[in-house]
This record gives C-alpha cells, structure tokens and sequence, in this order.
C-alpha cells in the first residue's frame, strides 16, 4: 500500500486548489495481460460533475498501455473507487507510470461531456509501478462511496452550464460563464479564446492567444450552508460574447479551448506575479488568480462539417448493408 497522506494534507479541501487525489492501494506484482485492482480516494475543492481516469503510460513515450475510468452521478465532492485495470502484454515490458486523474463534466445532466487530459482537476502520478510476475498483494475492491464536506466560505467557482456552439470562424460565438465568488467582494471575470498546441494538443506551452471577453465589477455571492440546499442567486450567469473579428483567427483543425478565471476587481497584469504559478494546477500567469479553469471539449466549425461528412457516409452505408441484407432473406 502507498502513503501519500501528504497530498492530502497539502490540498486542504475547501480551500482554493484544494484537490487532490490519494492512492489507497496497489498491488506488489502484477501479470501483464490479466486484470488488477487499485483503490484510490479524491477530494476537490467543491462538489462538481467529473470523470475519473486511471492511465498506464510509457514513462518516456507517453504511449498508452491500459485505460479505465469511472463517472459517478451528480456532483461530489470526496469519495473512493476501485479501478479494475490490466497492461497490456508486451516484449519487452517498457517503463511505466500509472496517472490517476480527474476530469471536468461541463453541460446539463442530460447532456454533457468530460473534457479529455490534460484538462484536469486534480491528479496524481506514480513513478513506480508495481514489479512484473504473479499477481502478488492484490487490491481487495471496495464499494465506490461518494461525500461532500460542509461548506467553507472559501469555495469560488465557475461552470459551464451548457455545451457552446460550434464556433465558426468569422462569426460571432458566445458560451454561458457561471461565476459563484464568496472570497472577496467583487471580481473581474476574464474569458479567453485560444487554440492549443503540444502534444497533448491542450494546455501547452505554445499555446495561442485568440481574443478575450471580459466581465467586471462580478459582485459576490450567497453562502452555502449546505451543499442540498444552495441559496437563490448562488450563481450568476454571463453569457460571453466573441466577434466575428476574433473567431476569423481559428483555422480549420485547430483545438480550440476556453480559459475562464477571476482576479480581484481592477487587478492588471503584473509579471512578477507569474511564479505564484508554479505550483498551482489552474493559475494564469501574471495574475492574481482566484479561480481559473479550463473547458477544452469544444469543436469549430470546419471540424463540425467534417465529423457529419463522416457520420452521413457511415449512415448510408449501414443503409447499403441493411438493403442488401433484405433483398436477400
């Protein structure tokens, strides 16, 4: 079993960047090709919609060796699961590293999506997996639990409450920004366009700098008691306009993504502030960062017209098929 109750001590739960996730469990020895159990718990910093992941990589390649993943209902906040997983059998057995991570569910409960990595929202890696043989010390399961912690007065958030549009270029797009702030008593909402790069193809290094659209003066919030029971007006909605001037620099192809965060009302950009960054998982640089977060499962237009090509060819052949299929019974 691996200890990593510092993490957890670390993250607070509750507080700003208060997520983390623990692993509780995992095997001594493992047989490729053949199913294992490892147990891990998360705290986030406020109950939300999320997916979780467990990943098997190639230390030095980051090619994929095994892939599950979970998504409870409703939004939590704590909780704990069993992953059932294997590797993948190969000669010669590479290096590898086991991620556990966390990702966002934007949309309504009846139609939403999880954002893929490396948009995460809290996330672990070992960087020593279990030994190769006989499957030796194995997880027991236990049954998936999820809970909330009281509300602290410290948990500002921001959601997306519906998926966007496919954003066309050349013309005007917007997407709905919820903002909920208790930490101070007005903020400046700060949305960015922007099109990814690396090989994640989010969240890189590179990544470009489309346009932005701004709220300010966003005042703040009633406090949750509970988490069953939140106070009218717990949200407020903006609906975020981009031009058609903005959305003409997307290309065909490009990853487009949101990042949305608030800073103190009249807060500018200072880049001294940039190493506040350093050990914070959603932080813009520059700024001093209340709550920044990602949503990176959007699609343009050009790429939208080339999923339904797709769709409509693989439509008429499942017709084809099904035509043929009766003229010959």
């Amino acid at each position: 079993m691996l200890n990593l109750s510092v993490a957890l001590l670390y993250a607070r739960p509750g507080v700003p960047d208060g997520s983390c996730v623990q692993v509780m469990c995992i095997p001594d020895s493992i047989t490729p090709g053949k199913d294992f159990h490892t147990t891990v718990r998360w705290c986030l910093q406020r109950p939300r919609a999320f997916h979780g992941s467990f990943d098997i990589i190639d230390r030095d390649t980051k090619d994929p060796y095994g892939s599950t993943g979970f998504t409870p209902g409703g939004a939590y906040q704590c909780g704990e699961h069993t992953y059932t997983q294997n590797v993948k059998a190969v000669t010669p057995q590479p290096d590898l590293m086991f991620k556990f991570f966390l990702q966002p569910v934007w949309g309504p409960p009846d139609l939403n999506s999880y954002d893929p990595f490396p948009n995460v929202i809290a996330e672990v890696g070992l960087n020593k997996q279990p030994d190769f043989g006989a499957l030796v010390n194995d997880c027991a399961p236990v049954p998936t639990r999820v809970w909330n912690v009281a509300p602290t007065g410290q948990q500002n958030g921001i959601d997306f409450p519906k998926l966007p549009d496919c954003v066309t270029p050349g013309e005007p797009w917007s997407i709905r920004v919820n903002t909920h702030l208790e930490t101070e008593d007005a903020a400046d909402l700060r949305v960015n366009l922007q099109i990814g790069t690396g090989a994640d193809k989010y969240l890189g290094a590179k990544d470009i700098y489309v346009g932005e659209s701004n709220v300010y003066g966003v005042l703040s919030n009633p406090v949750a008691t509970k988490w069953s029971d939140l106070p009218p007006k717990y949200w407020t909605s903006h609906d975020i306009e981009f031009t058609s001037k903005q959305t003409e620099l997307v290309n065909k192809g490009d990853n487009i993504y949101i990042a949305a965060f608030m800073v103190p009302k009249g807060e500018v950009y200072d880049a001294k502030q940039e190493w506040t960054c350093k050990w914070r998982l959603h932080c813009a640089a520059g700024w001093k960062t209340l709550l920044m977060l990602f949503h990176t499962s959007m699609y343009n237009e050009n790429i939208k017209t080339s999923l339904s090509m797709d769709t409509q060819a693989l439509n008429l052949s499942l017709t084809l098929a099904l035509t043929l299929a009766l003229n010959r019974s």
